[in-house]
């Protein structure tokens, strides 16, 4: 039952990784989801019902969610950021650029 939990949150977690990312920046919702996902999996010490499980695997989807979007994003950034770096000769081949 827990991987159905964690689904259900990393689906809502598409979208609120939507509206909080112009807020909030990248690095910074990524360092964030990641240590409430750490919490959380501490906290799995102290499960004690059902109520309990739903919670924390709900929650726990919705943070890594979060985090595993931030990942391509920080990935499509730091292409963006070599693009400046390099050029392509007229047949389409990749070269660095003298910066």
């Amino acid at each position: 039952m827990q991987p159905v939990l964690i689904n259900v949150g990393g689906f809502m977690s598409r979208f609120a990784a939507g509206a909080a990312l112009p807020y909030i920046g990248v690095i910074d919702l990524t360092i964030i989801t990641t240590v409430i996902c750490a919490i959380l999996i501490i906290g799995m010490i102290w499960l004690g019902s059902v109520a309990s499980v739903v919670v924390l695997g709900v929650s726990y989807g919705l943070f890594s969610g979060i985090s595993g979007c931030c990942t391509s994003l920080r990935r499509r950034q730091g292409c963006l950021a070599l693009d400046r770096y390099t050029r392509y000769r007229h047949d389409g081949a990749h070269v660095w650029a003298d910066v």
